[in-house]
């Protein structure tokens, strides 16, 4: 029903005249229509139990603002407000039970209060689910500055929900969501060793066997380092670029004249192995190139080196254990025949801890002995001649409170030093 009046406005009736306007007045309000309930569909069976349920938008007759009020429990008469939505849909943040009915409704309120609900439905949730989803795969672990940047593969279960990092270093685990497929975990220290289990969680909550990243040791990486000898002669030096997950992209090596610098290329793959090397002179123009190989297990089986013609110069062969540590490689010139080779030594965690050099004849020719902190760096180098076992030379790393490299010194067998190298950082 609508009323037609009129106003005075007295200010004007003062002096005899009348001025008068009308308007109309609803006095009626009319209720949205009832929304329509959508998903899960009426009596559906084996529902999630975070589920997201759907209605329709409700029309309002006067075109006012609507509002969704959501009920659900398990009684006969929903009366257990989820909350009140702008939108037509929501997805339970909370689990519901297994193998239970669930009734539900939604009531659609205008601007003024007047409301309409719909009908009533129910829904089933299946039966508990302790079927755990798999593994993440093609996990790696790039070690940064103070943080391990991890790359996976999200297992494909349909439940699959969340991944989840975790360290005895970590006070908290680290929570990665469905299709993040990388993510940036924060250390402690530098230059310690990390091992780190990634988890894959399912919608139920249950979780994977887990895989492990291996050891991991994150540390600053330096811009350039500056040899020189006892006199301070500079000798040479190298500049570095990295991206984004600190892998080396590009360096500089620089004799006695800064101005005329060896640069070396790196191309990598889509596991960030290192496939190729370019080597360039001064003026930019190639000289050489390494190609490096890997086996099926990702570990490295050695490098062809080329001329700037593509012709053989030089061959590497590699040897490692089933965890990819490299246990020898051997140098063979075009003609394959042996240059020199090399055996390394491992403790039981995996640091190395020592260095065998054979010259070509197979003979023993010097060896090293590495004196290490009880995470691995190390601190002492000692070379010693092979036939004798008398100590030749040995280097000394100096690091500062952080545990960042500052300087490299080298120093013959009475102990006077005869060169150092000193590293420079952002």
């Amino acid at each position: 029903m609508k009323i037609r009046t009129m106003c005075i406005i007295p200010a004007l009736a003062l002096f005899g005249l009348v001025c008068s306007c009308s308007f109309q007045v609803s006095l009626f309000n009319n209720a949205p229509a009832a929304p329509e309930l959508q998903s899960p569909a009426a009596d559906a069976s084996s529902i999630g139990t975070l589920p997201t349920l759907s209605w329709s938008a409700s029309a309002d007759p006067d075109g006012h603002l609507v509002t969704y009020d959501l009920y659900l429990d398990a009684d006969a008469s929903p009366a257990t407000k989820i909350g009140t939505f702008g939108g037509t849909s929501f997805t339970l943040e909370s689990s519901l039970d297994n193998a239970t009915t669930y009734r539900w409704k939604v009531v659609a309120t205008d601007a003024y209060g007047l409301s309409t609900s719909s009908a009533v439905r129910s829904f089933t949730t299946g039966d508990a689910d302790v079927t755990a989803p798999s593994d993440v795969a093609d996990l790696k672990a790039w070690a940064g500055d103070l943080d391990v940047t991890f790359t996976w593969t999200d297992p494909v279960d349909p439940d699959f929900s969340y991944v989840l990092i975790s360290s005895p270093d970590l006070e908290v685990p680290v929570k990665a969501e469905l299709g993040a497929g990388q993510c940036r975990v924060e250390v402690p220290a530098n230059r310690k060793n990390y091992t780190f289990l990634v988890y894959a969680l399912d919608d139920s909550g249950n979780r994977s066997p887990g895989v492990s990243s291996g050891s991991v040791k994150p540390y600053k990486r330096y811009r350039s380092y500056s040899k020189t000898n006892a006199a301070g002669t500079p000798q040479s030096g190298y500049t570095y670029e990295y991206d984004g997950l600190w892998r080396i992209t590009k360096y500089c090596k620089y004799g006695t004249s800064s101005a005329l610098p060896t640069t070396y290329v790196n191309e990598r793959d889509g596991e960030g192995r290192i496939v190729k090397r370019s080597v360039f002179d001064y003026l930019g123009v190639l000289e050489s190139y390494v190609i490096f190989g890997f086996d099926a297990d990702g570990h490295s089986t050695g490098s062809r080196t080329y001329d700037s013609n593509g012709i053989l110069t030089q061959c590497i062969v590699d040897n490692c254990d089933s965890e990819g540590k490299l246990t020898s490689f051997a140098v063979y010139d075009a003609a394959d025949t042996l240059q020199y080779s090399y055996v390394y030594e491992y403790d039981a965690s995996g640091n190395r801890i020592g260095s065998q050099y054979y010259n070509a004849s197979g003979t023993l020719s010097s060896y090293e002995v590495y004196e290490n902190d009880s995470d691995g760096n190390v601190l002492k180098t000692l070379a010693y001649d092979g036939s004798s076992g008398t100590m030749q030379m040995y280097t000394a790393s100096v690091y500062d409170s952080a545990m960042v490299l500052c300087t490299l010194n080298q120093y013959d067998s009475t102990g006077t030093l005869t060169y150092c190298t000193e590293y420079s950082y952002d």
